[in-house]
């Protein structure tokens, strides 16, 4: 009970949080609609390879070691016992190198917490396909109770889909899964 009870806090702390961030930047855009369009970062197939070419790409790393931090919490707001596996000794040099890599974990997890809570509600409801894009790491479709039934289709660079099977190798996701290689950013594909 006591654990639950903490659980809950630092949930209702982060939930309001992130409810006045989206609130401020709602008004933000509402005022000023013509920004929405400096947001939009369209990189060209060559940028997108040279962007990419250590694999998994560190940000995957970082955000998989954010997700492995918090699953080793006792009153952690979600597990996932792949995330370790997926973010390896590199994951943890990169948070450790980073400025401030341990604290700024808060907005990974908050992220996961409200985009698990959302895939989870709407399978509930009957929505029986997923497109994850730019998957990278992310193991949804291995760690929650989805409906077998489920299609849940990730996209990524040819790459990190590979690498991210081999990490995965032996392991069954809940639900039908299809990884598609494709550059996003590559419009023939």
């Amino acid at each position: 009970p006591r654990e639950a009870d903490a659980k809950a806090g630092r949930w209702s702390r982060f939930s309001a949080w992130w409810s006045a961030r989206w609130q401020d930047a709602g008004a933000a855009l509402r005022a000023h609609p013509d920004e929405l369009v400096r947001l939009r970062v369209v990189l060209a197939p060559e940028d997108a390879e040279t962007l990419y070419r250590s694999l998994p790409p560190d940000t995957a790393l970082l955000v998989a070691h954010h997700r492995a931090m918090e699953s080793a919490r006792p009153d952690a707001l979600f597990r996932d016992p792949l995330a370790q596996r997926l973010a390896g000794e590199r994951g943890v040099q990169i948070v450790r190198k980073l400025p401030r890599g341990r604290q700024n974990a808060w907005s990974t997890i908050v992220r996961t917490v409200l985009i698990d809570e959302v895939v989870l509600r709407l399978t509930a409801q009957g929505v029986d396909t997923v497109l994850n894009l730019a998957a990278g790491l992310d193991a949804r479709p291995y760690r929650l109770e989805l409906p077998t039934s489920l299609r849940w289709v990730e996209m990524d660079l040819p790459g990190i889909t590979a690498v991210k099977a081999e990490m995965l190798a032996g392991e069954r996701p809940s639900c039908l899964l299809q990884s598609v290689s494709v550059g996003l950013a590559n419009h023939d594909e």
